[in-house]
């Protein structure tokens, strides 16, 4: 699914107020700076999702976005990370007021 297809579906549900007591799940890509999640769910092949969760990428986790776009970086704890590309799409995360 393309980045502008997510967006326009996240911006649906949150225009809708159909779920106002589930925190909406979107893209660790679409967090804007500041804004912070708890990792919901990591797709992708074993071997890509097996990579991410030994950088600490794995469910449950909170992320906080430092800078969108390309790359992208990522504050996890006191550890940072970049990602470019798609790499960030296939990653979710509730996202946390």
């Amino acid at each position: 699914m393309r980045r502008f297809e997510i967006e326009s579906q996240v911006a649906i549900i949150l225009s809708t107020g159909l779920l106002p007591d589930v925190p909406p799940i979107v893209p660790l890509a679409l967090l804007q700076p500041g804004e912070s999640g708890r990792i919901h769910d990591v797709c992708g092949s074993p071997e890509a999702t097996a990579r991410l969760a030994e950088m600490g990428l794995r469910e449950g986790v909170f992320v906080r976005m430092i800078q969108s776009g390309t790359p992208c970086l990522v504050a996890l704890g006191d550890q940072r990370l970049t990602f470019r590309g798609g790499d960030g799409d296939d990653i979710f995360v509730d996202l946390l007021p």
